[in-house]
């Protein structure tokens, strides 16, 4: 896309963006004595719910679902009487191992989507729920494919908010110092959940900013404005306070301050930022006892969890995606784990058993009237265990009985809260580095290690290509990093972390002896998709 070209369609997105901010901040509030009435009736309706969602667009004889229930031989009222005799989980996976499903390569567009021979068209539009359209635009990277904008309406988010309000009580937010740590735009999360814990009367007290460059002035200059509009508009919002490179010392010494004012914080944060402080409060013997760390964008793996506990905090992971909203988020009774309750009021998650026994490919499918669009069994390139949960808390008594742990990505790099689609670093390690610095593929492997202070990169380099630069290739692949779509931020993260090593060693093989250009964290062998039928 030319450079005068996307200035302006950035201008016209953050445009929309704050339109759609200002939008929902103004909206009524609930007067509903019951802060949680949509989520039970939801939880009542869901079946019923979902089959209207289904019905909607098997009823389009050309819609891209409608075929894929053909090719399956699978009808509506099939499905209709599949949910009810069965159970919705069920049906949702008969329609999986049918064939009714949809990759996240198809997906995104980036493999084509074939059932029994037939060739089905798969433009995103199919997806949109007509129902859910609202003002409030929500961009992915565009890492992994197409880069979808998904117009969120008021009443999903205002939906969301009864979530949001239940973690709030869960989590004694109003007795808490609430601290965000986190990217300025183009991620929009930590304004919009700004707005959403001001609306809620717990407004954030400090917002951390990690890896922002000189490049990143025009992002400086929209995040401030949003920030002056959220205010402006009666709302309490916080300006962004860039740290230091590589240094989490201001946040761990802010952390300390609150919990010697008995206000011990809650930090919104990614896993490897958490971990980063709890390393910055354990070198400077800061006592940020209390403090409760919640997380999320790659895997809280035992090391990260020990590192973060040692300093005195707990720390518990939310799990969502961009595409398809929030799937779950644990509860303080869920010490020690990497498990989370999930929202199945919203979406269902249905596993897919593939590969290594440790293995469970994940599927989605929308269950709201509102949802901003119509998915059945559409792949996350995440892996979960799921099951039945028995823990005695809000969560469960609510209606959220179903619980996944061991979550991991195996088709996406995640370190540093950041994702980068596996195929176009693959590209880049297998075809541009040994262009330009000689060598073939096989002699570059990018691998993802889990260290006790935060979520790293390793580029190995073959010892045969010794007498390469090393200085010179980290340099050259974080340039390249920041050409693929969604790598900007992951390059700018990386640079302000430390978070990328290049070392001179072998790349690992397989026992095969196949070198793989990727080893992502917690997926040694790939996952295998469904096959097309």
């Amino acid at each position: 896309m030319p450079h005068e070209t996307r200035l302006l369609h950035d201008a016209w997105y953050y445009a929309r963006v704050a339109a759609g901010l200002a939008h929902y901040q103004l909206s009524r509030k609930s007067s509903n004595p019951d802060p949680f009435v949509q989520i039970r009736e939801q939880l009542r309706l869901r079946e019923q719910r979902f089959l209207r969602l289904a019905r909607s667009v098997l009823e389009q004889k050309d819609h891209l679902y409608r075929r894929l229930f053909d090719a399956a031989g699978c009808s509506y009222a099939d499905l209709e009487s599949d949910v009810a005799r069965h159970g919705l989980r069920a049906a949702l996976r008969r329609l999986l191992s049918s064939g009714v499903y949809i990759t996240h390569d198809e997906f995104r567009g980036r493999t084509e989507l074939v059932r029994s021979g037939r060739h089905i068209p798969c433009d995103p539009g199919a997806f949109d729920n007509p129902h859910g359209r609202g003002s409030n635009p929500q961009a992915t990277s565009g890492s992994t494919g197409r880069r979808f904008i998904t117009s969120v309406s008021n009443r999903y988010l205002l939906y969301r908010e009864e979530h949001e309000t239940l973690e709030s009580r869960i989590m004694d937010l109003p007795n808490r110092a609430r601290i965000i740590v986190g990217a300025i735009l183009p991620s929009t999360w930590p304004i919009r959940r700004q707005v959403t814990w001001s609306r809620l009367g717990v407004p954030l007290d400090r917002w951390f900013v990690a890896g922002v460059a000189d490049s990143s002035s025009i992002y400086r200059a929209v995040t401030g404005m949003l920030v002056t509009q959220v205010n402006a508009l009666g709302g309490a919002a916080r300006q962004p306070e860039y740290l230091p490179p590589n240094d989490f010392t201001p946040v761990a010494e802010c952390l300390a301050r609150y919990r010697a004012a008995n206000r011990p914080a809650y930090v919104r944060t990614m896993v490897s930022m958490a971990t980063r402080i709890a390393s910055a409060a354990r070198d400077r013997a800061l006592d940020i006892r209390g403090t409760v760390f919640s997380v999320s964008g790659e895997p809280l793996t035992p090391a990260k969890r020990s590192m973060i506990e040692d300093a005195g905090a707990g720390v518990y992971p939310f799990y969502g995606a961009t595409e398809f909203g929030t799937f779950g988020f644990a509860c303080p009774r869920m010490q020690g784990e990497d498990r989370v309750h999930l929202f199945e009021d919203g979406v269902m998650l249905v596993p897919q058993s593939a590969g290594a026994e440790s293995q469970h490919g994940l599927f989605v499918t929308s269950l709201l009237p509102w949802s901003p669009r119509i998915v059945i069994n559409v792949g996350v390139d995440d892996s979960a265990v799921i099951e039945p949960g028995s823990c005695d808390c809000e969560y469960q008594r609510l209606g959220f009985t179903t619980h996944a742990h061991s979550i991991f990505s195996y088709g996406k790099v995640t370190s540093q809260g950041t994702t980068i689609d596996a195929r176009d670093l693959a590209e880049l390690i297998e075809t541009i580095l040994p262009a330009r610095f000689g060598g073939s593929p096989g002699d570059f492997q990018l691998v993802e290690i889990d260290a006790a202070d935060q979520g790293g990169i390793v580029l190995r380099v073959r010892p045969k290509l010794a007498s390469a630069d090393l200085r010179e290739i980290r340099d050259f692949f974080l340039d390249q990093l920041g050409k693929i779509p969604g790598g900007s931020l992951s390059q700018r993260l990386w640079k302000f972390s430390g978070g990328l090593r290049v070392v001179i060693e072998e790349p690992e093989a397989t026992s095969t002896g196949k070198i793989h250009p990727l080893r992502l964290l917690g997926s040694s062998a790939r996952i295998t998709e469904p096959r097309p039928r």
